[in-house]
């Protein structure tokens, strides 16, 4: 009862503990059912899963679920290998006991290092050295928010934004886009990848001579902070309360970025000669037809290409391709 019953409709009955009078409150389930998202082993998939359904079926009958599905996406969770390949386990005495990471390189390490391993649906080995690999790249985020915090903390610039301090905060929404939509995906590997990136850029920015740089700066480890926050958030509340945040990111709302700065001002198009591609090519964005052509027939090996033919034909397809057909 306490096992397979019980596991069947716990998640209903989270959503009115008090209530005395039925199992939980059906106008909350209406609100709040079927569950998002489902992380569970692959261990449950030919026993609990199919409880649980079958469960919420009869819940359905009885008028106390809106629908006869509990959940609306399952993600079933890879299995850590332990240092000898494999799966951890007491059986084999190869568990890496968290306390141990936790003493040497903090909560955070630890978080940020499983998360960061690969996709949650993968196996993944344990490794002691991308554990120290994640402990520098918190230390890194540190070494960056302090080197910046005597100028930028309390910078304030109405605008306009140009040069460097436009790049800085280009590189910011950039990176506040690409997290959050990783994240959505449930792909934090990838979202703590985007951090990765976006940390390395804010290094080339360097020093900081104008107030229009150290205000944009400001903004940007402020966001650095939001983003890094559901992989280590002791760390990056730490950071935040530095640069004037007086509430837990976990209580502050998510952010939203500007679409004029996460649009990029060159994009790239593919340039094919007969259907093959020949080179890739930067053009303005808004490149006329006319103007990507003449920036197409420029690159070393589209001249070559087209050396001695004649075009017949030239296909533009906007922020994509081009292609030459020559006779």
């Amino acid at each position: 009862m306490d096992t397979f019953v019980d596991s069947c409709w716990y998640f209903a009955r989270y959503l009115s503990p008090a209530c005395e009078q039925a199992p939980f409150d059906v106008e909350e389930a209406k609100r709040y059912l079927p569950v998002d998202v489902y992380v569970g082993g692959p261990e449950h998939g030919t026993m609990h899963l199919l409880y649980f359904r079958f469960w919420t079926r009869v819940m359905k009958e009885l008028g106390l679920v809106p629908t006869e599905e509990p959940v609306t996406r399952l993600i079933t969770q890879g299995i850590v290998n332990g240092p000898d390949g494999r799966k951890m386990s007491k059986r084999w005495g190869n568990v890496v006991a968290p306390s141990t990471i936790v003493e040497t390189h903090g909560a955070d390490t630890a978080r940020a290092y499983v998360l960061f391993a690969g996709p949650p649906e993968r196996d993944f080995d344990w490794s002691d050295e991308q554990v120290e690999g994640s402990n520098r790249f918190l230390r890194r985020v540190w070494t960056l928010a302090v080197s910046h915090e005597a100028k930028a903390k309390d910078a304030v610039w109405a605008g306009p934004f140009e040069g460097k301090a436009l790049e800085i905060r280009k590189a910011a929404h950039k990176a506040l886009k690409r997290v959050t939509e990783a994240i959505e995906r449930l792909s934090f590997n990838t979202a703590i990848a985007g951090i990765m990136e976006y940390v390395n850029a804010l290094y080339l920015a360097k020093e900081l001579n104008e107030d229009a740089e150290r205000a944009a700066m400001r903004e940007a480890i402020n966001l650095l902070c939001v983003v890094l926050v559901p992989f280590a958030p002791h760390f990056a509340n730490e950071v935040a309360e530095a640069y004037g945040s007086t509430s837990p990111l976990e209580e502050q709302a998510w952010p939203t970025w500007d679409p004029a700065l996460v649009v990029d001002d060159v994009i790239p198009y593919a340039v094919q000669v007969m259907g093959k591609l020949r080179a890739e090519i930067q053009a303005p964005l808004a490149a006329t037809e006319a103007e990507v052509r003449a920036i197409a027939e420029a690159d070393e090996k589209i001249k070559a290409a087209l050396a001695g033919k004649t075009v017949k034909k030239f296909v533009f397809v906007p922020k994509r391709l081009v292609n030459f057909v020559i006779a």
